[in-house]
C-alpha cells in the first residue's frame, strides 16, 4: 500500500481510474504475498 500512495503521489492522476486499479493491484499483492511467504518459511507451534 505505501508502493501504492508513493506512486499516486508521484503520478498525480487525473481521474479516478488509475487509482481503482492501482488499488485493486496492490491488494492482490498483498494478498498474494500473505499466503505465499508463510509458506516458504513453514514453522510448528512447538518450536
Amino acid at each position: 500500500m505505501l508502493f501504492l500512495i508513493i506512486t499516486l503521489g508521484a503520478l498525480k492522476p487525473d481521474n479516478w481510474g488509475v487509482f481503482i486499479v492501482d488499488s485493486l493491484a496492490a491488494i492482490a499483492l498483498a494478498v498474494a504475498l500473505t499466503l505465499f511467504i508463510p509458506r516458504l518459511y513453514p514453522w510448528t507451534a512447538n518450536q
